[in-house]
């Protein structure tokens, strides 16, 4: 395999039964409507909804956007257009700007017809929004071959080996086997970064005193961590929420996760091994502060303040290493059905402020409805591209 996490829709089994790709008519006229200051919804082509909650999802985050815009879409003449990353651009332009053109309708079947021309075939089942994500980060790769990493991890590593770095779409994060109250998005990063101690591992790279002359390799004690490298522009993390009993019949974890609108990933970067076991760094003090009300606007800029005003005081984080949220992903049901919704940041010339979207229905929220939803996945930027997103929308005439 090689360093993507690539994910086919359909089972093993199923292939050559005849999927179809739901599309809508080309000629079908996007709904006009009279709703201002407020992003168009997407329609439902048949239980596209998690194609849906992930495109709204991916609408406002500034730097992706920006890649997208900047790229050619010419890579030399014996090259194919970047037909995926064309019409995703022109769709999260439109999720931003639609209804300021009158539109409050977008039918998405552009995406799913470059998905198509790549050998993708979406059953007509529900899918999972997540696996979505896998198929659009690993298509624009195969189109453009530069995406930027969502994050690099380190794997398995030794005192005296180098460490090994492979690329991801993004973090996944698992719920613990035991339940537990109370559990915050820190818990979970601390946990998938703890050390664990690997004995007896054969590595061709180590040499011991007793095999210098060796050129096989030896058993070895490998300290084996997951930590993070490379910190992106935009950051997926995916809460597993799906799993099995032992009779090996899944469910659904609905276990609430808190998470923060700001998330310090500086705890959480790659540091050379010493031998001593996981560690619990100090964490962002920003967790605890969270106003009780809704205070629109103003409260994002006392927000974006607090920022600069937290790394001043806390040498051990950066600005690069402080993300603002941008969208949470939310599934709502059981492991075998159900419907996927997001709420998502939009702002105007005038206010900033939180949507809900499902499928065509986009209204505004308060931001304690988005935080105290069960997420699935959580999209992250960078804070410093947030308060330049928020200055260049604001200087808009």
């Amino acid at each position: 395999m090689d360093g993507r996490s690539l994910t086919v829709f359909a089972a093993a089994a199923a292939i050559g039964a005849g999927f179809y790709v739901f599309l809508a008519p080309d000629e079908k006229k996007k709904k006009k409507g009279t709703k201002k200051d407020q992003p168009p919804g997407l329609m439902n082509l048949g239980n596209t909804c998690f194609m849906n909650s992930i495109l709204q999802g991916m609408a406002f985050l500034p730097s992706f956007i920006s890649w997208l815009q900047d790229f050619s879409v010419h890579d030399g003449e014996d090259k194919p257009l970047a037909i995926l990353a064309i019409e995703l651009k022109k769709l999260l332009k439109a999720l931003n700007n639609g209804c300021m053109d009158g539109e409050d309708l977008i039918y998405p079947e552009s995406v799913l017809r470059a998905l198509y021309s790549h050998g993708w075939v979406i059953p007509s089942e529900q899918q999972d929004a997540h696996e979505f994500f896998h198929v659009l980060s690993s298509t624009l790769d195969d189109e453009m071959g530069k995406i930027p990493d969502v994050m690099n991890l380190s794997d398995i590593v030794t005192v005296e080996c180098p460490v090994k770095f492979d690329s991801y779409d993004s973090l996944s994060l698992s719920l613990p086997s035991v339940f537990q109250m109370g559990l915050t998005l820190e818990d979970l990063l601390q946990a998938f970064v703890c050390s664990e101690t690997v004995d007896s591992v054969y590595c061709g790279g180590c040499r011991q005193q007793n095999s210098v002359q060796s050129t096989s390799a030896v058993k070895t004690k490998f300290i084996k961590r997951l930590t993070f490298g490379k910190l992106p522009q935009c950051l997926c993390i995916h809460i597993q929420r799906t799993y099995w009993r032992n009779n090996g019949i899944p469910y659904k974890n609905k276990l609430f996760i808190k998470f923060p609108e700001f998330l310090d990933m500086e705890p959480f970067l790659y540091e050379p091994l010493d031998g001593s076991s996981c560690k619990r760094s100090k964490l962002s003090v920003m967790k605890n502060v969270e106003p009780e009300a809704d205070t629109s606007a103003d409260l994002n800029g006392f927000l974006d303040e607090l920022v600069t005003s937290f790394v001043k005081t806390n040498k051990g984080s950066t600005s690069r290493a402080i993300y603002k949220l941008m969208a949470v992903v939310v599934h709502m049901g059981t492991v075998d059905d159900g419907h996927y919704i997001t709420y998502r940041r939009y702002i105007t010339e005038h206010a900033s402020k939180w949507l809900y979207t499902s499928d065509e229905h986009v209204e505004a929220t308060s931001r304690d409805q988005v935080f105290s939803s069960c997420a699935y996945m959580l999209f992250y930027e960078r804070a410093g591209r947030w308060s330049d997103a928020v200055s260049s929308s604001n200087n808009v005439q």
